[in-house]
């Protein structure tokens, strides 16, 4: 079945009506922003301001510096005055959790994840999309507004990232055929994978390093691994460099899903969660410890932190 129009044409109309009658419209990105939330984001951003919209993207926490290379996500802020919005659209976000601002009340939410929990006022949300990006380019395509050089870009940078550069499971045909239409149309896929994949700084390379030595593979085949706020300090990293190692460990031979964990210095540790066991539904298994995600990717955090021993544990503050 093709997903060419997996939004509704109700659905659509609905869109463009709470679009056409707001002027001031803020767009929010989910907490510790990934490629999927920035590329719909910047998407939406670029083509409002183009009709005269005036425009704030948000996200609560600060992006990594490599997202900074796609054009204005240098303009994103932490925090808005929200009342001075006449709209809200939060993409890319499964829960009010995961907006990061207590009790704001959003208009419209464009969503791909399957554990949505349709806190807004107008939930879209398509679970079999491989990616929000992938939905954004059908509201794109529906109403003809034009998608532009870096528009494609950004769009094309959603899709890569939620489909591990088309290795998921989630990369099917319309997958492959919006990623053509959106090279096409002159989207920068070499400078994406450059700047995803293939550009790391000497202090990133050592903690990787160090986070791969750390590798443990359980009997019921978990490969799991772990960082500590030292780890970072020693390596003379930063934590958000951690970001895209967990790829690397669910490449291990033999296992069915792989978890790491990583300390921060506000006594959360975040857990990321891979696989690429069809079996696996790691959606389940990130809501079971208050996450969410993916049947194929997953994410979760708890107070706490790390104890290496002859075991790894995790101990209460």
């Amino acid at each position: 079945m093709r997903k060419d129009n997996i939004l509704h044409e109700d659905e659509l109309l609905r869109i463009k009506t709470l679009i056409d009658s707001a002027n001031d419209i803020a767009i929010i990105s989910h907490r510790n922003p990934d490629g999927d939330t920035i590329g719909c984001n910047l998407a939406l951003r670029y083509y409002l301001k183009s009709i005269g919209k005036n425009v704030v993207s948000i996200c609560v926490d600060k992006m990594k510096d490599y997202y900074l290379n796609f054009e204005e996500t240098n303009l994103f802020v932490t925090d808005a005055d929200f009342l001075q919005f006449d709209l809200i659209i939060s993409v890319d976000i499964s829960s009010s959790h995961m907006l990061g601002f207590d009790d704001l009340e959003v208009d419209l939410s464009i969503d791909h994840h399957v554990s949505n929990t349709k806190y807004a006022k107008n939930n879209f949300i398509a679970g079999d999309a491989c990616s929000t990006s992938f939905l954004v380019y059908q509201i794109f395509k529906y109403f003809s507004w034009p998608i532009t050089r870096k528009t494609a870009t950004a769009l094309l940078l959603g899709l890569y990232f939620d489909t591990g550069s088309f290795m998921h499971s989630n990369t099917d045909f319309e997958t492959l055929h919006v990623a053509a239409e959106l090279t096409k149309l002159g989207a920068d896929k070499s400078k994406i994978v450059r700047i995803l994949f293939r550009t790391m700084t000497l202090p990133q390379i050592k903690l990787w390093g160090r986070i791969l030595e750390k590798v443990k593979m359980t009997e019921n085949g978990v490969v799991v691994s772990v960082v500590t706020i030292d780890d970072v300090k020693q390596c003379g990293a930063k934590i958000s460099e951690v970001d895209r190692v967990i790829d690397f460990l669910n490449m291990t031979e033999g296992g069915k899903l792989c978890v790491l964990l990583t300390e921060d210095d506000n006594g959360i540790i975040k857990g990321s969660l891979r696989t690429k066991n069809d079996e696996i539904d790691l959606t389940a298994i990130s809501k079971l410890l208050g996450g969410g995600g993916h049947r194929k990717a997953g994410g979760f955090g708890i107070p706490g932190k790390i104890v290496e021993d002859t075991t790894i544990k995790i101990v209460p503050n």
